[in-house]
């Protein structure tokens, strides 16, 4: 993902602590700038997710007499 969320470094870049990788179930996230961005790439599947569902619930109740 690109987007100035995810441009130049800050605090976000901190490396997570050996705990916090641990408790992540993917392994590949090793900063808070990946974290984020996996996250942020999760709400985004659940928008879209949320949109469908709300699309085929509209097509059910106008086909139903």
């Amino acid at each position: 993902m690109s987007g100035p969320l995810f441009e130049g470094d800050d605090d976000g870049n901190t490396p997570l602590e050996a705990e916090e990788r641990e408790q992540l179930i993917p392994s590949y996230i090793t900063t808070r700038a990946e974290l984020n961005e996996a996250e942020l790439a999760n709400i985004a599947d659940a928008v879209r997710w949320v949109g469908r569902r709300k699309r085929i619930k509209l097509r059910l109740r106008l086909s139903c007499p």
